[in-house]
């Protein structure tokens, strides 16, 4: 019984998890669109660039490839990286620590964030 619980919680999630990815990734086309500039170059050119995040991306140079950390499939075998070029909004970006981290600072208001408050 207790699984059974646990079964119908963990689809709940998904089910919830799969609409918020969804409406993500809905977004991030809609804004490109309007914009009229693919997502990555939107993201690079609005939060990216201003922000300084030199090392973040949607489509990665091979350089930058070898120093990503390996996938794993659910029964921790290798797995391989995916890529949504269509659907970028649901969480095509990669970063490194660094950049995570400026994005973190760039929302921080106590630490004057730069992206805390809201734009006019």
């Amino acid at each position: 019984m207790h699984s059974c619980a646990a079964g119908r919680r963990s689809a709940r999630w998904a089910r919830r998890s799969s609409t918020r990815i969804s409406a993500s990734a809905c977004w991030g086309h809609a804004l490109s669109r309007r914009a009229g500039k693919d997502y990555e170059a939107l993201v690079t050119e609005r939060v990216l660039g201003p922000l300084g995040m030199t090392e973040t991306r949607v489509t990665l140079p091979d350089a930058w490839r070898a120093r990503l950390a390996m996938p794993h499939t659910e029964a921790s075998d290798p797995g391989s990286w995916w890529d949504l070029p269509t659907l970028a909004g649901a969480g095509a970006l990669r970063s490194t620590a660094a950049d995570m981290l400026t994005f973190l600072a760039a929302q921080m208001p106590r630490a004057g964030g730069s992206l805390a408050a809201p734009s006019r």
